[in-house]
């Protein structure tokens, strides 16, 4: 909302206190923003910086992600504002690279990490909107004696990690459909198959050492998969 204001402010003469915003500093021409959308009935804004990590340019450059934010992240009088929120959802590595120069004292920072249920309401509620609610489960799509290992295999190597979870079953689905033509259940096959597509990859990113901190928090072995080869 804050740069829709912005955006018409400045490009349409026609609203009222436009010609007011032209020309001022940065921090004050923000105040002014803010001022505006407070009158007009809300109750605050919240700048939301994420997803920084998931651009071909910046997605394993976590250097080049801490100089995008730090200017924003040291900018105190902004995060500090009345009625403004600044939120930053940040990779770990990212963080890292800050060091000391966050104000901690004044920025509170938080390390986010999913349990296994939580990354399990997580996939039930991408299934149920993405199949327009006619499943909320991949239990349907698992074989009986593969659900287990499928569910262990999982859990294990997300690292607590909703994202590293889509892309392990993406890849095991991928490996099921490369497999054979009619494929139409997850078996131990492709899991297998799909965890050593999805660990070849995830294991020569730039975060591999942050991926294996989390893996080790788990504090248990590294699940076993029985292959059932198939004919």
């Amino acid at each position: 909302m804050m740069w829709r204001v912005y955006f018409f402010l400045l490009f349409a003469p026609e609203i009222p206190g436009s010609e007011t915003l032209k020309g001022q500093a940065a921090f004050d021409l923000l105040q002014n923003i803010v001022g505006i959308i407070i009158s007009s009935g809300f109750g605050g804004v919240i700048i939301l910086i994420d997803r920084v990590d998931e651009t071909s340019l910046l997605n394993d450059r976590p250097d080049l992600v801490a100089q995008m934010i730090l200017p924003l992240a040291l900018a105190i009088p902004v995060l500090e504002m009345p009625n403004v929120s600044v939120k930053f959802f940040l990779p770990a590595s990212t963080l890292d690279l800050l060091g000391e120069k966050l104000r901690t004292d004044r920025v509170q920072t938080f390390h986010l990490s999913w349990s296994d249920s939580a990354l399990t309401s997580v996939l039930n509620r991408r299934l149920e909107a993405f199949s327009a609610g006619k499943t909320s489960s991949l239990d349907p799509f698992i074989e009986d004696n593969a659900r287990e290992s499928f569910y262990r295999v999982l859990f294990y190597y997300s690292a607590a990690n909703p994202r590293n979870m889509l892309r392990l079953i993406d890849s095991i689905i991928t490996e099921l459909c490369n497999s054979r033509e009619n494929a139409d259940k997850i078996d131990s096959l492709s899991i297998d198959a799909g965890l050593s597509r999805f660990r070849s990859i995830r294991e020569g990113e730039f975060d591999v050492e942050e991926y294996f901190r989390r893996i080790k928090e788990r504090r248990e072995e590294a699940p076993k998969i029985t292959v059932n080869k198939v004919d």
